[in-house]
């Protein structure tokens, strides 16, 4: 009788992560072959860990569609103590001082502990976690399968976030990036972080999606200010009830890190 994670984690490889296609799976009880299940699932060029296991992350128990699978490579363990995860997002296209900005506190925040959750994208995101990996602190969020270097031209950052931070996705290994795989990659980095901090973001940008999601959730949300004619949404959502955070000691505050 295999174990129910190997069950699990072959119904979301033949499902290629799709959360939905694994629930009507489960509920309609299809049957599997048990003997193609371990061949496959032992294969995994990565880890993987089910929602049924003490050690998936505990803030996504109670997200929205909790993913039921993980795959993942690096330091899992980065993602236990909830209250220090930050997501530090922005956009691909930024003005120098949302990068400089985001740059800065990055390496603040990591540097005194806190984990920065952001995606491997053009821009203010890939620059966040550039600055956490030497302190061993980042979190890339993928909209493919962890062995998919997507973009391909930030390949390097990603083989150094595997060897000294953590590369987490609920596609399989394999699995290419798509139109539908970025909203849910975005759920995962609301779920995962305990405060969202935003360097920058436009109309119909996916921040503004991660943002939504978060707040439904119920997390806080911080903005960088920017002046009026700068065409930037941060002032608008700091208008609207988002924390205008001017220092790094504001979230450290909120992270338990700093009294």
């Amino acid at each position: 009788m295999l174990d129910s994670k190997f069950v699990i984690t072959y119904i979301a490889i033949l499902c290629h992560g799709d959360w939905n296609e694994i629930a009507a799976f489960i509920k309609e009880r299809r049957p599997i072959d048990l003997e193609e299940c371990l061949k496959v699932v032992s294969a995994l060029p990565c880890h993987a860990i089910t929602i049924m296991e003490a050690d998936y992350p505990a803030a996504l128990k109670n997200a929205l569609q909790p993913p039921f699978v993980l795959f993942y490579q690096g330091n899992l363990s980065l993602l236990e103590n909830h209250r220090r995860c930050v997501a530090l997002l922005g956009s691909r296209n930024d003005a120098d001082y949302g990068e400089a900005q985001g740059k800065r506190f990055a390496k603040a925040l990591a540097s005194e502990g806190a984990t920065i959750i952001s995606s491997i994208s053009k821009g203010v995101n890939e620059k966040v976690l550039k600055e956490a990996v030497p302190f061993g602190k980042a979190v890339a969020v993928l909209p493919c399968g962890v062995d998919v270097y997507y973009p391909a031209e930030f390949s390097e950052l990603q083989r150094k976030i595997k060897d000294n931070g953590l590369l987490i996705s609920e596609f399989p290994p394999g699995t290419q990036p798509s139109p539908k795989t970025f909203p849910a990659r975005n759920r995962i980095i609301a779920g995962l972080s305990n405060y969202v901090l935003v360097a920058s973001t436009h109309q119909g940008e996916g921040t503004l999606s991660t943002i939504g999601i978060a707040l439904s959730q119920g997390k806080t949300v911080g903005c960088f200010p920017y002046r009026l004619d700068e065409g930037n949404v941060n002032n608008n959502l700091i208008l609207e009830g988002a924390e205008m955070i001017i220092d790094p000691d504001d979230v450290l505050h909120h992270c338990g890190l700093k009294e």
